[in-house]
């Protein structure tokens, strides 16, 4: 991360465009490209975007990623840890997570 941080704006949306063309396929590719956004960029919402499409793919380092993003407060990664513990059959963590999100006004979450 710290080489894509130097990188002009051009060349860093070259290099994100690369990587956002294989993380379909790649999860370490989708977690580089959460971190970016997270980190360089700024943007949890787009951050927790690649990290739920890592997370599919069970990449442990992404729901742990997601998970901080929670325990801070974000809605979206919330709602997206509600959603995959409901679907992992986990209700106990499905409720907490999704009520959470309900919580801060997720969009989705309050339906």
């Amino acid at each position: 991360i710290p080489v894509l941080i130097m990188l002009t704006d051009r060349r860093y949306l070259k290099a994100v465009n690369k990587l956002r063309a294989i993380a379909e396929s790649n999860p370490d590719s989708a977690y580089l490209i959460a971190k970016l956004y997270e980190t360089v960029k700024e943007n949890k919402s787009v951050a927790c975007t690649f990290y739920r499409l890592a997370m599919r793919q069970n990449h442990l380092p992404s729901i742990e990623a997601l998970k901080i993003m929670a325990l801070n407060g974000h809605s979206e990664a919330q709602y997206v840890l509600g959603y995959r513990y409901y679907w992992s059959r986990n209700q106990s963590l499905a409720i907490d997570w999704l009520l959470m999100a309900v919580e801060n006004n997720h969009p989705k979450a309050v339906r």
